[in-house]
């Protein structure tokens, strides 16, 4: 989970860090891991209280349909994977479980699928933040596994 202020961070962390070692000067860590406490602080606060779209290209390699015998010269070779590409806009946000207060997870809703729609983004955005404000965790448990209903064959990370 990182966003624009975060990833400056970490670049200046490491900027920090390459320079130190580059000049054989001691590292003085507590400084930099404050100023990243802080900032992580920050997120902690306002991702819950954020809602974004996105849009997410995704190549997969996608598994065989079924088991086939190869026979002959095509069994001397792996077969080759057959990649699939999906591309979905979707409204998110982060919200956390009863179980684990403290672990933040991505919420979203689809809004389209290569092109078909899904739902409006306002069905979207009322979706994301009725689970949000929820007490029950099943709309929130049920917005997780979303993506594998449309076609996604493995976790999207991109958070963007």
């Amino acid at each position: 989970m990182t966003t624009p202020a975060m990833r400056r961070v970490a670049i200046l962390c490491h900027g920090f860090a390459a320079l130190a070692l580059a000049q054989n000067l001691p590292i003085d860590l507590a400084p930099i891991l404050d100023r990243l406490s802080e900032e992580a602080a920050a997120f902690r606060y306002l991702a819950p209280r954020m809602l974004a779209e996105e849009r997410l290209e995704q190549m997969a390699v996608k598994p065989p349909a079924r088991f086939r015998p190869r026979i002959g010269q095509s069994a001397e070779a792996p077969p080759k994977p057959v990649t699939q590409t999906k591309v979905v806009i979707s409204e998110y946000t982060f919200s956390a479980f009863r179980e684990a207060p403290d672990a933040l997870h991505e919420m979203r809703q689809i809004v389209s699928v290569d092109g078909r729609k899904i739902r409006t983004p306002e069905k979207a955005r009322q979706t994301l933040t009725a689970g949000v404000i929820s007490a029950d965790d099943r709309l929130r448990k049920q917005m997780l596994v979303e993506l594998q209903k449309h076609g996604l064959l493995e976790t999207a990370i991109d958070f963007g």
